[in-house]
């Protein structure tokens, strides 16, 4: 059977557009901060994440797990007249429907399946990277949704 090219095209496309998205994190703007950061800030941060947090844990001796498998909230506040954002991830699965409402923060027996930091805006870096602990030293990962104080 001879498929016709467009066909063949339209396929192979599709099948990018699949593996491209499947590699892509989940990232949710978490609704309350003092300001909503733009897309290509947002970009920016999504550039650097990955390479700073892995080196940062492989200085200390950890191993940070499959990328893809984090889900990631943001949120912008001002601290001293800086903007930052504020960036927190956690391993997916099981979390609330309303991740733009509450912050998952996952306690230090979530192991490294959990990390948050901060992204200084004028600085363009990174900032204040906190690993949680070890899951097998703490017997488990439990979780702590915290909805957030908003302006309404």
């Amino acid at each position: 059977m001879r498929l016709p090219i467009r066909t063949i095209l339209t396929a192979l496309m599709l099948g990018f557009a699949f593996s491209a998205s499947a590699a892509e994190n989940h990232w949710v703007k978490v609704d309350g901060g003092t300001w909503i950061p733009d897309a290509k800030t947002v970009s920016r941060i999504k550039g650097q994440i990955e390479p700073f947090v892995r080196a940062r844990a492989e200085s200390e001796g950890r191993r940070i797990g499959e990328w893809r498998a984090y889900t990631f909230q943001y949120q912008g506040y001002e601290e001293n007249g800086k903007k930052l954002i504020f960036v927190n991830a956690f391993c997916s699965g099981g979390e609330p429907r309303q991740l733009n409402k509450q912050l998952i923060i996952v306690n230090d027996a979530a192991g490294t399946c959990s990390f948050n930091l901060s992204y200084e805006v004028d600085k363009d870096m990174l900032t204040g990277l906190l690993i949680n602990g070890d899951s097998k030293e703490n017997g488990g990962r439990q979780a702590v949704a915290v909805t957030l104080k908003t302006d309404d």
